[in-house]
């Protein structure tokens, strides 16, 4: 029994020829070049030439995804595609009443609609590359283009599409302003409708929010242990332990006459970590995870053994001012940069990445200005300022 498609697939499959399809292609080449033309040169085409043509964008899109992300299956792949259409929504909305506003003779319901969607569409196929190469390489110069790319989308979505339609300069001005004023409303109504108090607000870099993840349970000291400080009361013999820490250029003292419970720490932290390191996915966060194990190693290694006579810095013994007897017998010893170089070693991998991430989402950064009267009247109303739509794939 022979299946037989839907006639109107049919029809769609009969007009991707080889010709149209290398036209296409070239159309593609063009948008990113010279947008304003490729449009121009696009609604110059019949409605069943630009439907056609927007299908074949849409599959070629599709086909990127799952040959860049092989452990992506079709229907994932068709999923991002869902997300670009979920995305596009909003600023056509914002179009569509900015340009029933400024002249409803302009006013294309089609046109504004197939534009929005078709920045977004195109401009995902190269960000989507580029994540891919961030994601394999774990290098964030790539991560920046793609965001730099989806920065590119939302400002053509507010603004190129009038550049398209209109040619006097006051209507595409006053299709700016207008832009972003519907566009702050869609998105407070959005926070409004959709805000959880009780939601986790993720990252979308993936490395940040694996390695946010992986450590979430580990435990520390509050600060980097310098010296190691014994006090011995020579009367009663009993010793107090301490050592101080370095937190922010504070000094902290911390007792250490509960050992154990420290000793219990650092073999929870061993535990969790020879666990979670293997799952990691990415390598920049299983070294930065590797030398936060090797602290916890140093650290078992300092409570299970006493100090050494050599790290001695100070050694003062108080006497009993009635009978001058000895009274306090006080050892200070330094703790070896040994012990936590991996400690700062992690700092500074951590520091480093944090310093990537604000970089790599500096587009973002510039985007969300556009948001900000949204941003404050959600803040004005007692919803979170971090409440805002991230444009990333």
């Amino acid at each position: 029994m022979s299946f037989k498609l839907p006639k109107f697939l049919s029809e769609i499959i009969d007009n991707f020829t080889i010709e149209k399809v290398l036209a296409w292609l070239k159309e593609m080449v063009k948008f990113y070049l010279l947008p304003k033309s490729f449009f121009k040169t696009f609604y110059q085409n019949s409605f069943k030439e630009q439907l056609n043509q927007i299908i074949f964008y849409t599959i070629f899109q599709v086909i990127v995804v799952w040959l860049l992300f092989t452990e992506f299956s079709g229907q994932d792949a068709f999923r991002i595609v869902l997300v670009v259409a979920i995305t596009s929504i909003p600023f056509s909305i914002a179009n569509l009443l900015s340009f029933y506003l400024v002249s409803k003779s302009k006013f294309n319901t089609w046109k504004i609609i197939s534009c929005i969607y078709l920045i977004w569409l195109l401009l995902t196929t190269p960000s989507v590359f580029f994540l891919s190469i961030y994601l394999s390489s774990e290098n964030y110069l790539f991560y920046t283009i793609s965001n730099v790319v989806n920065a590119t989308a939302f400002f053509y979505s507010l603004f190129l599409i009038w550049h398209v339609f209109f040619d006097r300069g006051l209507k595409i001005i006053l299709g700016y302003v207008l832009n972003i004023i519907i566009l702050n409303f869609s998105f407070l109504l959005f926070s409004i409708l959709f805000f959880d108090s009780y939601s986790k607000i993720k990252t979308s870099d993936p490395i940040v929010e694996e390695l946010t993840e992986n450590s979430s349970e580990l435990k520390g000291l509050p600060g980097i242990p310098t010296t190691f400080i014994e006090e011995t009361n020579l009367t009663s013999h009993m010793s107090t332990k301490m050592i101080t820490l370095i937190s922010n250029d504070s000094i902290l003292y911390q007792n250490l006459n509960n050992i154990e419970v420290y000793k219990e720490m650092v073999k929870d932290n061993k535990q969790y970590l020879d666990s979670v390191i293997p799952l990691s996915h990415f390598r920049r966060n299983k070294v930065i995870l590797k030398e936060f194990l090797k602290y916890n190693n140093n650290l078992e290694n300092f409570f299970s053994n006493p100090a050494c006579d050599t790290c001695l810095i100070k050694h003062i013994v108080y006497y009993n001012p009635n009978d001058s007897s000895n009274v306090i017998d006080e050892k200070e010893y330094v703790i070896d940069k040994s012990y936590t170089q991996p400690l700062k070693d992690f700092q500074k991998k951590i520091k480093d990445l944090s310093e990537l991430y604000n970089i790599a989402n500096y587009p973002g950064t510039i985007t969300s200005f556009l948001l900000e009267p949204s941003i404050l009247l959600a803040k004005i109303i007692g919803l979170k300022s971090d409440v805002r739509i991230t444009f990333g794939f």
